[in-house]
């Protein structure tokens, strides 16, 4: 199973082919009493919490210190289901942007629309939806890991290379994506508006040329949805570049005098995994753009092997063997005491600022983080 928070829903697909909008609000104030409307503030749409005031019905609700359970009967009570026509074993990322779904599978990448409240409330909740998601098949890779910024989607397919979609705040509703490969092998990409960063290894990090321009707008909905919509979109993506910053970083790698093990992507440094367990991050952007001058902070310690990351808003969410942790102000937090499937912050979301998403083997939990 899958899970992605967008617009009024969380986006469930399950390898039985069933895609599940499940209606958090509509939830929470038919079936949690005199709790639903603290847990529609948290779960549902973030706008509502008034951060840094008192809030009497979310101090009451956290205080109880107990999960909100969800059952079979009330996802389907509360769900808009579609029927896949993709045939999969696993789907091993998705990720919404600008009002499309993009998903893989073991075999594929799918696209389809997204649908909001407005759009599928005349099909009546707790049925399945005559009417398709125009799902498309829009690439033969199997993707690691999307990542979507300045109208692009990129996915990196490990041996399969890196591919990358441009134009895809695109308003026109039959708008299609198209990929193509840009890097002969990827195990991660981050985009800024000069560059590509992508791991051609899961510990050599190379970049790719990149050019931009001013987004020409795009709808209100979307913008909301959005949250910060990019003021600007990549327009192309160019070979090989900026050899001077990679042998920079490469010697900052050498200082150390660790093997590295593992590099993580953002959007403005690296984190680096070294084999004897310490962690370092390098300062590779300023302002957008690759720095001529990058850095390296003080090793910390990583509570286990890291095998993802994903940020939110008030730290990073680090995926280990066995546990999922927040690190926030130089300390780590136990989130999750379980193996997870992924897990994923959303922190350029409007509804979901504060909301963190952990899929397990066989439930999907939503976790409200507060400062």
């Amino acid at each position: 199973m899958e899970a992605y928070l967008y617009f009024d829903f969380a986006w469930l697909i399950s390898k039985d082919g069933l895609i599940h909008a499940f209606d958090i609000d509509e939830y929470c104030s038919k079936r949690l009493n005199g709790s639903g409307s603290a847990a529609s503030k948290l779960f549902a749409n973030n706008q509502r919490l008034t951060l840094g005031k008192p809030d009497p019905e979310v101090d009451r609700l956290l205080e109880t210190q107990t999960s909100i359970d969800i059952s079979e009967t009330d996802l389907e009570r509360f769900s808009y289901t579609f029927k896949s026509l993709v045939d999969f074993k696993s789907v091993l990322d998705l990720r919404f942007y600008y009002g499309r779904a993009f998903y893989s599978t073991e075999k594929s990448i799918q696209q389809f629309t997204a649908q909001g409240r407005d759009d599928l409330e005349s099909n009546g909740i707790g049925r399945t939806v005559k009417q398709p998601l125009h799902e498309r098949h829009v690439s033969d890779s199997a993707c690691r890991q999307f990542q979507c910024r300045y109208g692009a989607v990129s996915a990196a397919c490990g041996r399969e290379g890196g591919l990358i979609g441009l134009g895809a705040s695109s308003d026109e509703s039959n708008w299609e994506i198209d990929f193509r490969k840009f890097a002969p092998q990827s195990y991660g990409i981050e985009l800024n508006p000069d560059a590509i960063s992508n791991l051609r290894t899961p510990t050599q990090v190379e970049f790719y040329h990149a050019q931009s321009r001013a987004t020409a707008g795009v709808s209100d909905r979307l913008q909301s949805e959005e949250g910060r919509p990019d003021k600007l979109e990549l327009t192309t993506v160019d070979g090989p570049s900026y050899e001077q910053q990679t042998k920079l970083i490469a010697d900052l790698v050498k200082q150390v005098d660790q093997a590295p093990k593992r590099f993580f992507l953002f959007k403005s440094t690296l984190w680096i995994e070294f084999e004897n367990g310490t962690m370092r991050r390098v300062l590779a952007t300023e302002a957008d753009k690759l720095s001529n001058n990058p850095t390296i902070t003080p090793s910390f310690a990583a509570p286990s092997r890291v095998l993802a990351t994903s940020l939110t808003s008030i730290g990073v969410i680090a995926e280990g063997d066995d546990q999922v942790f927040l690190r926030q102000k130089n300390r780590w937090h136990v989130l999750v005491d379980d193996q997870v499937h992924s897990v994923r912050g959303y922190m350029n979301s409007r509804r979901y600022r504060h909301v963190v998403t952990a899929v397990r083997r066989d439930q999907v939990e939503l976790i409200s983080l507060l400062n």
